[in-house]
This record gives structure tokens, C-alpha cells and sequence, in this order.
């Protein structure tokens, strides 16, 4: 073929002779593995016509017509091992297939061109057989009678799973009752190995294979028949136990059991499979507030990972519970803090700490496939509480405090602007640089004895997210002539001994509220050293004392639950008390 786009081009030739092949192209290769010997090739179509061959090893190109072709490979003096390669649209594109020669031996094949579908399909077409393939056209001889056992990976024996710690599977399986494994790909394929089947309800799951009799090697495969797995702990008689968390639930997968060593009998052995259980969201989507508490189903687990992704950016807040049961204690915990006004996707995935056959702790972390939504609040506007501004309060001394409300959960700073409103200035902003509601006037570079100014306030949150401000309130202060009356008669927000407690940022909230009557959660932050109590005060709408707690205080941290004591609905006012330094809370009860 002298024509060079054709697939058989031969540059050496100088004379065309009229086989250049364009379509239907093939190539095959027969390779010799061993010294040189006498071999030889032919290649027959449907009506057994030899239709292409040759002599020793080397590359072909031919042009076959579509459908089935038979290929022979001949060896009369059989040194070792062939290899037969065919390539070019059959349905064993680029695959070797290899045979061990021994004199006269013949290594038949089939290829079908363009995949025509008339090439025959070899297996055991007995119906009562074992290991009968429908699929099968021609009877290759590998028909196994009955009765049947799994000592193939189509007759495998579905294993129903367990409760984690229950061990209740197929007992006293012999493996000795095997034949030799017809599965290619195995580990040790010339053993005996017996096949089970299990389909995981969750990610994870616990396999255990218990013998005293041969040391047993354990492998999964999935439904396509790729091993991903080997379990081989063990190197004496004993217990081989797989732990693994990241299956897919519903998939079939196959288990492999067969010995190092070929078995001599006794060789028992017990199986089973137990779910590793995964965990869920155990509240709703919200909304929530940084403080609330969210919370995962018990299962369990030694741990539980707490994972929220921003259904706006993308971003990834954690939380681990670190062994602590499975409440993340308040959404502010996450790492890092998630926004307000933002809708999350909730995955929590349930650590476990298991033990392998030997002994050896495996942490195994079972994947949540059912994540959960979650919305957080929009950031609660805040604004100059009504007693400081301008319309309930005279003009306040430098010295004087003022206060935002409502307190927002997890802010980490302030920041104030003033606009002076009684002469023309520009706005300018002051960062409280701290986590509390109260501002002293005589720290803000700029306020002028004398001076009116809009005031307006918004928290920062220190993880970068979007603050806004709230409404605009009016704030005075005493002029000149009221400067030395400050000096001699202070005016303050609470005793100067208490001073420094109201700077160090004591925060308390209050939640669920709106109540239901049964009990509240309180959390107290940033308490003092050497508080020995916290108070808490209860009154009705009349003002009238309707309960009373004393709650020990053991660091700076307080998180405790306050049970009611048969209150009404209504709305009630709460007095957490510090140190001498009271914060005040509208509680709503809604029965």
C-alpha cells in the first residue's frame, strides 16, 4: 500500500498492489515472551475462512470486515509463555491475553469488529448449575453441579448487617469446604476462598472474620469487582476486624476470606458486619442566634464534627464536641463565627473510636449524607438605650456612661459614630475596643463639653463579616459651666468599685425567649476572678419577686439552666447580678 493516509501505508513499498485499508483497520501483535520458537498466526471469519496469517512474532495492520472473527495462535514447540494482543475496534481493544505453551498448543480467541455483537459468549449455560451465566452462549465446561456454596464472587452469601457491638453473622463456615477461587485478581487466587455481600445503611460499617483455626485474610471488592480494601492485621489465628467510614450507603460490596496458607483442616471461622451509625441535625433550620445551642442525635460516637457551609460563598465553619456529648454549647463556638443574616448547609459527621485485631484504636468518622438547612437571624439593630438620649436624660457629664441595647450575642467590639448636630462638624467613629455595651464618654477623642450629636452604634464580630448600624439617637453633654460641678459631685453609672467589673465585658443572655415555662438557659460571660455566686432575680410584670437563684460561680465562664418555678405566662423581667453589677433581661413566657 503505497497510499499514505491508509492505516497499512508501507513506506517501503514502490509499487502499489491494491490492499490500502481505511476503515476496519486492526493491529495485532504477537509477542513472544521466552527464546524464539516455532509459532505461528491465522485469523477465520464466520464462515471459517482464513482470511489472515503469519509466521513468529511482530505487528500486523489488517483490514477485517465487521463482525466475528477467530483468532488461533500455534506453538509446536512450546517454550513458555505468549502474549496475544489485538487492537483496532474489537471488544478486547488493547487487552493481552496470555497462555502457557506446551507443544502443539493452540490459544483460540474471538474479536468482534465494531462490536456486531456475533461472537459467541463461553460459560456455563447449565441452569441448575452454581454458577450459571445467562449471558452465556457456548458451554465452556465450567458448569459447577450443586449443591452450592460461595466460593465464587457471583454466589456470594448476603451478610445482614448488625447494631454496632453485636456480632451475628454466618458461624462456623469451613474453608475448607471451598474450591479452588475461579475469581481472577485475588490475593492468593490458587486458595480456597469463600464470598459474602453486604449493603451498607450508612458510610461506615464494622466487619469482623473470628477464627482460632488459619490466619485469615480479608478483602473487600465493590460490585465492579475492584479491590479497595485488605484487611490482613493479624499474623496468627485470630480475629481480623475491618473499621471503615466512608462506604456509600445503599452499593453492594464483596467480602473475599481465604488463608495466608493453604488450610489443612479444622479451618472455621465466624462473620459478620455491623453498622457503624451516622448522626443527623437534631433542631430545625432556625433562625438562630449566635448564642442558641444547636444539636446532633445521639448515636454514640466517641465525637462529633460539626460542619456549616455558606449556602451565599461557600465559606466552612467547624466545631468539634471534643468528646463532649453532642451539643455544639452555641453557634459562636463555630471556627469560624457564622454571619448573621446568612443560610448554611449543616453536615455532622459521628467520630468512633474502634479497635482493630490487634488491639489498635482506629478513629473512624462516619459520613452525614442527609445534611441539614440552617438560617441565621438577621444582626439585631441596636441603638442608644432609651435612659442616656437626649429626650429622657439631661445633658451627661464626661465622666458619665452611656449604654447600647439590645446586646448582641458574640460581638467582639463596638464601634460608635458621633455627629455633632449644635455646630456643623464631620462624623467621625470611635472603636469601643472591647466586648461591652457601656461607652465612657471622656474615652472618645473629640466629644465636646457642650456638644449635641447624633449617635448612632453596630457590633463587630471579627470574622470580617458585615455590620450595619442602627437607628440614630440624640446624646448631650454639659457644657463649660458645668465642668467643675462634675469635679465635686460625679455622676456615674454604678459605684467606682464596680467600675472595673462593668469594663471587663460581663455579658449574660438569656435563651430560648420567647419561653416555654420550663426552664431558660443562662450564659454568663467574662466573669471576674474570685466571683464566688451569680444572682438571679425574677420579677413579674408589677415588679413583684416571683423567684430567686443563687448559682455558684467556678471560672469566667457560666453556663447553667434555671428551672421555673410554676410561673405564668407573661412578660417578666430578669436581674442577673455580678459583683455587685446588675444586667437586666426581658424574658417572654409563652405556655
Amino acid at each position: 500500500c503505497t497510499d499514505g493516509a491508509a492505516c497499512n501505508f508501507d513506506p517501503a513499498a514502490t509499487d502499489d498492489d491494491g490492499t490500502c485499508c481505511f476503515e476496519n483497520c486492526i493491529d495485532v501483535d504477537i509477542i513472544e515472551d521466552n527464546y524464539p520458537s516455532e509459532m505461528s498466526w491465522s485469523i477465520f471469519d464466520a464462515s471459517n475462512t482464513e482470511v489472515a496469517s503469519g509466521g513468529a512474532d511482530g505487528s500486523f495492520v489488517l483490514c477485517l470486515a465487521d463482525g466475528c472473527h477467530r483468532v488461533e495462535l500455534y506453538d509446536s514447540f512450546g517454550d513458555g509463555w505468549n502474549w496475544l494482543s489485538v487492537a483496532g475496534g474489537m471488544n478486547i481493544d488493547g487487552t493481552f491475553i496470555a497462555f502457557p505453551e506446551s507443544a502443539g498448543a493452540i490459544l483460540v480467541a474471538y474479536v468482534d469488529i465494531n462490536n456486531t455483537g456475533t461472537c459467541p459468549v463461553f460459560g456455563c449455560t447449565d441452569g441448575a448449575a452454581c454458577n450459571f451465566d445467562p449471558a452465556a452462549t457456548d458451554d465452556d465446561g465450567s458448569c459447577i453441579p450443586g449443591p452450592c456454596i460461595n466460593d465464587l464472587s457471583s454466589l456470594a452469601y448476603a451478610l445482614t448487617e448488625n447494631a454496632l457491638g453485636t456480632c451475628a453473622g454466618y458461624v462456623g463456615e469451613d474453608m475448607d469446604a471451598a474450591t479452588v477461587s475461579g475469581d481472577p485478581g485475588t490475593y492468593n487466587g490458587s486458595d480456597n476462598d469463600l464470598w459474602y455481600s453486604f449493603v451498607p445503611s450508612t458510610s461506615g460499617v464494622r466487619l469482623e472474620v473470628n477464627t482460632a483455626d488459619f490466619d485469615a485474610v480479608v478483602q473487600i471488592y465493590d460490585a465492579g469487582m475492584v479491590q479497595f480494601a485488605t484487611e490482613d492485621a493479624v499474623f496468627v489465628n485470630g480475629s481480623e476486624i475491618w473499621n471503615y467510614g466512608s462506604l456509600t450507603a445503599g452499593d453492594t460490596y464483596l467480602v473475599r476470606v481465604s488463608p495466608w496458607l493453604a488450610t489443612a483442616g479444622p479451618a472455621l471461622f465466624d462473620i459478620c458486619v455491623q453498622s457503624i451509625p451516622d448522626t443527623r441535625c437534631d433542631y430545625g433550620p432556625g433562625p438562630y442566634d449566635l448564642c442558641d445551642v444547636f444539636l446532633a442525635d445521639w448515636v454514640g460516637s466517641d465525637n462529633y464534627n460539626f460542619v456549616m457551609t455558606s449556602d451565599l460563598d461557600g465559606d466552612v465553619s467547624t466545631y468539634n464536641s471534643n468528646g463532649y456529648g453532642t451539643f455544639a454549647p452555641q453557634l459562636k463556638n463555630f471556627s469560624p463565627k457564622p454571619v448573621y443574616g446568612e443560610s448554611y448547609t449543616v453536615e455532622i459527621n459521628a467520630v468512633f473510636n474502634l479497635v482493630d485485631g490487634n488491639g489498635n484504636t482506629e478513629v473512624i468518622e462516619v459520613l452525614n449524607d442527609e445534611p441539614c438547612p440552617l438560617n441565621m437571624e438577621p444582626q439585631a439593630l441596636q441603638e442608644v438605650r432609651a435612659a442616656d438620649i437626649c429626650a429622657n436624660h439631661g445633658p451627661h457629664y464626661l465622666g458619665a456612661y452611656i449604654s447600647v441595647t439590645p446586646w448582641v450575642c458574640g460581638a467582639v467590639d463596638y464601634t460608635w459614630e458621633f455627629t455633632r448636630t449644635d455646630v456643623t462638624e464631620l462624623p467621625f467613629e470611635h472603636v469601643r475596643g472591647a466586648a461591652n455595651a457601656f461607652l465612657q464618654l471622656s474615652s472618645v477623642p473629640g466629644l465636646q463639653p457642650g456638644g449635641v450629636y447624633d449617635v448612632r452604634v453596630k457590633p463587630e464580630f471579627g470574622n470580617g463579616s458585615i455590620t450595619s448600624y442602627g437607628s440614630i439617637q440624640c446624646v448631650s453633654i454639659i457644657g463649660p459651666a458645668g465642668l467643675p460641678a462634675e469635679i465635686e459631685t460625679p455622676v456615674v453609672v454604678a459605684a467606682d468599685a464596680d467600675r472595673s467589673d462593668i469594663e471587663s465585658g460581663i455579658e449574660a443572655a438569656l435563651y430560648p425567649n420567647p419561653n416555654t415555662g420550663e426552664f431558660v438557659n443562662l450564659n454568663v460571660t467574662n466573669i471576674a476572678d474570685g466571683t464566688e455566686k451569680v444572682l438571679v432575680d425574677i420579677y413579674d410584670m408589677y415588679g413583684k419577686l416571683v423567684q430567686s437563684e443563687q448559682i455558684a460561680a467556678t471560672g469566667s465562664t457560666l453556663n447553667t439552666i434555671v428551672k421555673f418555678n410554676g410561673v405564668a405566662s407573661g412578660v417578666y423581667t430578669v436581674k442577673i447580678t455580678v459583683n455587685g453589677v446588675v444586667q437586666t433581661e426581658r424574658l417572654v413566657i409563652e405556655k
